[in-house]
């Protein structure tokens, strides 16, 4: 079930006061939502508050981090306030994860501390794989599937879920492109594609997974941790933690992979490396690169 709004955890449970609606706007510390038409501005308030916060925010990943937090052991941010005002407008107040992503490290480090860290990363997913599997694919409440393939106006469950069967998954994706082919005048070949070959040549074979669903080095906030800090263990070097978890839900196996696949741009190592954390998947991720392009680009 959704969580209950509004959400404020308990104030002995906080590092600090809550920072009110005044300070969040007037934070100078904007981490995206500058340009004047942004619909969600993300921004930084003091030393330990993140929020995010607009008429595009979505209480998903606020419910995400409690789900997260009840389920498992890995470093993600802590959800403390979630409301929605009258206008529609979300506010989730998280947890800043101090450092810097991997984005903008990953040329400048050495590919013994490239293994560390990913290292690192393989444990918190083979401990998010380790989640019993439940019977469908969808949010963490049950509902729709938040990633942007799956979006449609009015979220009707044939293309947004949730879905029973991993079949109803792909068919929901042969809709969605009829549906876009449709409102162009267009027949989508596509979807007849989907509907004959893909959802009978892995159609039920791979499990409902929890899965991140955006795996770039844009959303893995590393810091590296000074060799007299007396609060961590000596023999680490960094700490490791994944952000954004606005599109995690449960999906296919090798959805992980393939959502990864579709931001790689082929200028470094990086896809090579993603396959020491996460299982590859290449011959789904093949097929579903090809619908990915005929839904998106």
């Amino acid at each position: 079930m959704a969580t209950s709004l509004p959400f404020f955890r308990n104030s002995s449970e906080l590092p600090a006061p809550l920072p009110t609606k005044q300070e969040i706007h007037d934070s100078a510390t904007i981490l995206k939502g500058t340009e004047t038409w942004a619909t969600q501005k993300v921004v930084v308030v003091g030393q330990h508050f993140l929020v995010k916060y607009g008429s595009r925010t979505s209480q998903i990943e606020g419910d995400n981090l409690l789900f997260i937090e009840q389920n498992l052991r890995i470093p993600a941010p802590r959800l403390y306030a979630m409301w929605q005002e009258l206008d529609g407008v979300m506010y989730i107040i998280m947890e800043f994860i101090p450092g810097d992503t991997l984005e903008s490290l990953w040329s400048n480090l050495t590919e013994s501390n490239k293994t560390i860290i990913m290292k690192k990363l393989r444990s918190v997913f083979e401990q998010i794989r380790s989640l019993p599997s439940p019977r469908f694919y969808g949010n963490t409440n049950g509902g729709c599937l938040p990633y942007h393939l799956f979006w449609i106006a009015g979220n009707e469950k044939s293309v947004s879920g949730p879905f029973k069967s991993e079949r109803d998954l792909l068919l929901g994706l042969a809709e969605k492109s009829r549906i876009n082919s449709a409102n162009n005048n267009r027949h989508s070949y596509m979807a007849d594609f989907i509907e004959r070959q893909l959802s009978q040549a892995f159609g039920n074979d791979h499990l409902p997974t929890f899965s991140h669903s955006d795996l770039q080095r844009k959303n893995i906030i590393v810091r590296e941790i000074p060799s007299g800090d007396k609060n961590i263990s000596t023999k680490e070097t960094y700490v490791v933690s994944i952000v954004d978890w606005e599109v995690a839900g449960w999906y296919p196996s090798y959805w992980e992979y393939a959502a990864a696949f579709f931001a790689f741009k082929w200028e470094d190592d990086w896809l090579e490396r993603v396959e020491e954390v996460i299982d590859a998947w290449g011959a789904e991720t093949a097929m579903i690169k090809m619908v990915y392009q005929d839904l998106w680009l």
